[in-house]
């Protein structure tokens, strides 16, 4: 009689299960290992990305979603090296968010340069709120003031808001304007040069208040790249470096066009093109200036001869330009423009 004996199933399931609870338990320890290693990366990716300087509790992750991933229907715009978004944080405050793109060097200026500017408030300023910078991007994060600037104002075609720029309205842009430039070149702790002042970067706000947009990093992209209007730009900028006297420049070139109602230049017949700049110079010379106003408008005509004057002498060359606080006292009514126009030899 032979007897068969069974193999011990139990003493072999325990090896296999011992054997199969190790490789579980390492593959877990491994798993964990890797995984926090991989959010540890990210984590410092997007912690370079969403550094955050003075402005607000915000995040990149919060800026992209209060734009809809930069959607392209939240779009206002391109210029001065990126493009604006509309946003809507969660707390319901309305912001507008400049994505620009730089090199890694430009990077650190901006971001240097944002923490000068940051909250940095004045009736004619738009407030910029914070940034955020990495990975060559930086967003600078704007109050929203809403879509409508000088540039539309004057020639889009919303016949409304156009008639709503009367002559008193023209007039309170200017003081306006000059008030937030005298503000930026001599108010605040800086001399901030705005560089590109064109009506395009200056926004109105629902009671036609002028505030000025994009300021404070115009010597930053100079040193990039030539990013002002050149029919707005002071001669001299194309070669030497930005100063207060080139704001003047375009200021005067602004004042222009609120009186005149023009465009900066003008095509005309045979391709030729007319440049206000230019010809206010001829009217000046041929003591023809007030044929410059607007005939639409019911103006004072005082006010309006004073403005013109003062235009003429912001264009002139950079030693003979008034600084933004004079123009400011003259606007104001409190100096004489007589006091700073040039005198020739022996009168």
């Amino acid at each position: 009689m032979v007897t068969i004996y069974e193999p011990d199933q139990s003493h072999l399931s325990l090896g296999v299960l011992v054997g199969i609870s190790g490789s579980a338990l390492l593959f877990l320890i491994l798993f964990i290992v890797f995984s926090w290693m991989y959010q540890d990366k990210l984590r410092r990716e997007e912690l370079e990305l969403i550094e955050f300087y003075p402005g607000g509790l915000y995040n990149y992750q919060k800026i992209k979603a209060a734009t809809n991933n930069f959607h392209d229907g939240r779009r206002l715009g391109e210029g001065g090296f990126g493009t604006v978004y509309e946003g809507t944080l969660l707390d319901g405050t309305a912001i507008a968010v400049k994505k620009l793109s730089t090199t890694k060097e430009g990077m650190n200026e901006f971001v240097e340069k944002s923490r000068t500017i940051a909250g940095m408030k004045h009736p004619n300023l738009v407030t910029l709120m914070g940034c955020c910078a990495g990975k060559n991007q930086l967003l600078l994060v704007y109050e929203y003031i809403g879509t409508k600037s000088l540039e539309d104002a004057l020639f889009g075609s919303d016949e409304l808001i156009r008639a709503r720029l009367d002559w008193p309205t023209r007039y309170r842009i200017c003081l306006g304007l000059a008030e937030g430039l005298t503000f930026l070149h001599e108010g605040s702790k800086l001399e901030i040069i705005h560089g590109n002042i064109k009506p395009a970067n200056i926004l109105l706000d629902n009671d036609l208040n002028p505030k000025i947009y994009d300021f404070g990093f115009a010597k930053l992209y100079h040193k990039q790249k030539s990013e002002g209007t050149m029919s707005y730009s002071a001669p001299e900028v194309k070669d030497r470096a930005l100063e207060a006297s080139a704001d003047v420049y375009s200021f005067g070139v602004v004042m222009l066009i609120l009186v005149s109602g023009m465009k900066i230049k003008t095509p005309r017949a045979g391709g030729d093109t007319e440049y206000l700049v230019d010809e206010a110079q001829i009217k000046n010379r041929r003591g023809t200036l007030m044929d410059l106003v607007d005939q639409t408008l019911n103006y004072d005509w005082e006010e309006a001869e004073m403005i013109l004057r003062l235009a003429i002498q912001c264009i002139d060359s950079p030693p003979f330009r008034p600084t933004m606080s004079t123009i400011v006292k003259i606007l104001r009514k409190e100096r004489s423009i007589e006091t700073i126009l040039i005198k020739p030899n022996g009168d």
